[in-house]
């Protein structure tokens, strides 16, 4: 089962992906934070997460610190690998519009067999649907230590023509 964990490192990477679909460009956010448990009141997020202190808060710690921030453009039918810990690589496809207005993603976190011979191995595999100006969180992959690994993603779209 699912345990609690004192530390959580939340990944959360500012990111944008740059993604031409039609007359709209797409830009996809990703921030990379550590999140952790400690004896204190008040919650604490350290700078540049003030956009995601809504999604943060719903989580059991109360320190955020921001680990990096990241941007990134896409070619087409690009997959981008992006080293996230010493323990985890993300690795994720060119955001792709549906006729719904959501833009779907194939994310991929890997890391490697405890066993030898050691080898790269997918400890998370998933699509996510993402909707204009909304946040989604990935988490639940353990760190070293304690903690977990979280994503929070937010895709915005404008209308500027490449």
């Amino acid at each position: 089962m699912f345990r609690s964990l004192s530390v959580a490192l939340m990944l959360v990477l500012a990111f944008p992906w740059s993604v031409a679909y039609g007359e709209a460009r797409s830009e996809l956010k990703l921030w990379v934070v550590e999140a952790r448990s400690v004896e204190r009141e008040a919650t604490r997020f350290d700078i540049g997460l003030d956009a995601i202190h809504r999604v943060l808060s719903g989580l059991p710690h109360n320190d955020y610190r921001n680990v990096s921030t990241e941007t990134h453009a896409f070619n087409d039918q690009e997959v981008t690998r992006i080293k996230l810990t010493s323990d985890y690589t993300l690795e994720m496809n060119t955001p792709v519009a549906g006729e719904d207005g959501r833009f779907r993603v194939r994310l991929r976190i890997l890391t490697q067999s405890k066993e030898p011979p050691r080898k790269e191995i997918e400890a998370l595999s998933t699509e996510l649907l993402l909707r204009p100006d909304k946040q989604v969180l990935v988490r639940g992959l353990k760190l070293k230590g304690e903690g977990e690994l979280v994503l929070v993603l937010a895709l915005s779209v404008s209308d500027d023509a490449s």
